[in-house]
């Protein structure tokens, strides 16, 4: 004996496949959506800021000021985000190891533009 659906009710109408995607990707909007507070977590990490005043962000725009190569930009800012957070948030051993990447290749980047300057 095959069992039949119970009938739906107007309120209970399905949804077309765009109409599922329409919502769904609404619902994905709403949860992606920055609030107009975003948390301490998200602005000011404590792994980030210093007793002296001084945080990460403002020393790393004073460190780029001027700075025209932004892949050289990306590479000086993350080398410094992991010395900067050294011991504070992930082990020690790790920032240092991902700085030293970071480093490793603004090494590369420079060496293959004085190549360049130099071909």
């Amino acid at each position: 004996m095959q069992v039949q659906p119970e009938p739906m009710m107007p309120h209970q109408a399905r949804r077309t496949r765009e109409e599922e995607a329409e919502a769904a990707e609404a619902r994905s909007y709403k949860r992606h959506t920055p609030s107009k507070h975003p948390p301490k977590e998200v602005t000011r990490p404590d792994h980030y800021e210093r007793s002296n005043g001084v945080d990460k962000e403002s020393a790393t725009r004073a460190m780029l000021e001027g700075e025209t190569d932004p892949y050289r930009a990306h590479l000086r800012a993350n080398g410094v985000k992991y010395l900067w957070r050294m011991g504070h948030k992930d082990s020690p051993l790790r920032d240092a190891q991902k700085a030293r990447q970071y480093i490793q290749w603004l090494v590369e980047h420079e060496q293959a533009k004085e190549t360049t300057k130099a071909g």
